[in-house]
């Protein structure tokens, strides 16, 4: 079970990562479109989404993750 709880870690830090990595790229290109607001804007949700800023802003602004044993559950009860 620990395997199993260690593996769903990774895989929601490279969602998160993938998800951050789509702002930042988005923010580039609109930028490079002339929108300025926009791109930054897109830029800074890129930067706050990306883990190694997320991590530390939830932990100082106690906005915990849902545990990773629930969300195990609930999959291992809807795979059957």
């Amino acid at each position: 079970m620990n395997e199993r709880r260690n593996e769903i870690l990774i895989l929601i830090k490279i969602i998160r990562y993938t998800i951050a990595v789509s702002f930042l790229s988005g923010g580039t290109v609109l930028l490079s479109q002339g929108e300025i607001l926009p791109g930054i804007l897109s830029i800074l949700i890129g930067i706050i989404l990306t883990p190694a800023i997320a991590d530390p802003l939830e932990s100082k602004l106690n906005f915990p993750l849902p545990n990773i044993s629930q969300i195990y559950s609930y999959t291992s009860s809807v795979n059957g």
